[in-house]
């Protein structure tokens, strides 16, 4: 496996997989929504494209109200009935992400681990005094951009995939992203880091792994700035790509919990969109930087 550093806590990892072009063929095909699958169905995905937000629907994501982490693991992947070519390929396309994704991430954390404190077996205590897994594995997602994205002035904000917000929220938050990129046929597409006034572009190879701050607060920042980052457009043909993180769990600020006592769980839950909206507006101009 290559490692490449193109920046302070931006990794490019490559050579993880046997079959890369076995891998982008199958989720090609899938993306026809034939009802012979394991995957779950893509569906539209805000302006941007297409996405699978559910992997496969017998996996259920993380519940926020039950705090169970995500199931999505090679023994939960290993008991998926399968019943044609087409669904052992899948099969074979959710193996190879989850080892890969594991590869990788054990990797980065323990490149940077003199610099943030990890570690899968830890628990915290919710606000409920319920006890929890500190981090879990969150995804993965498979998407594809429009297959002509020209006309738009970024394809993706410049934003973290950490939310920050106003008061903070007990749950689990974005702290490392983890991106595969299964083709790079397509023009344009690089994905553009600004980071403490530096700006940092890179067009992803097929097959790479990406993995960054997802600008999370007490994860990897520099000189207490956060990374953020945006999408340039692509065209000529469809981008896909995988996104999957480790998430930190929040107790939450004791202002949020004022909050939600004075107007009640579900009004203060209710007031969320609006706040945040307000709080984090869209932004499409690239940054004022130093292009390095």
């Amino acid at each position: 496996m290559q490692e490449i550093e193109i920046y302070e806590n931006i990794m490019v990892y490559r050579d993880v997989f046997d079959n890369p072009q076995k891998m982008f063929e199958i989720v090609k095909e899938s993306s026809s929504n034939n009802p012979d699958r394991i995957l779950g169905e893509w569906s539209k995905w805000s302006q941007f494209g297409q996405y699978v937000k559910d992997i496969f629907p017998s996996i259920v994501s993380l519940n926020q109200k039950t705090l169970k982490p995500t199931e999505f693991n090679t023994e939960t992947i290993n008991e998926l009935p399968t019943n044609s070519k087409i669904q052992e390929d899948q099969k074979y396309l959710l193996l190879e992400i989850e080892k890969g994704f594991i590869k990788v991430t054990d990797a980065y954390i323990k490149k940077y681990s003199n610099f943030f404190d990890f570690d899968k077996e830890k628990t915290i205590k919710t606000n409920e005094g319920v006890m929890v897994p500190l981090w879990v594995m969150d995804g993965p997602s498979l998407c594809k951009y429009h297959k002509n994205m020209i006309d738009h002035k970024m394809s993706m904000v410049y934003h973290s995939d950490y939310v920050r917000e106003p008061l903070q929220s007990p749950g689990y938050k974005f702290a490392i992203t983890a991106n595969y990129y299964f083709n790079d046929e397509y023009d344009g597409g690089e994905i553009d880091f600004y980071i403490d006034k530096n700006l940092i572009k890179y067009k992803p190879q097929a097959g790479d792994w990406l993995v960054f701050p997802s600008g999370h607060p007490d994860v990897l920042t520099k000189n207490d700035q956060v990374y953020i980052h945006g999408v340039f457009p692509s065209w000529n043909a469809e981008k896909y790509f995988c996104r999957s993180y480790w998430k930190k769990y929040d107790v939450g600020s004791p202002e949020w919990f004022a909050k939600e006592k004075e107007f009640g769980k579900e009004v203060w839950a209710s007031m969320q969109d609006d706040i945040m909206r307000e709080y984090r507006p869209t932004r499409f101009e690239i940054p004022e930087g130093k292009r390095l």
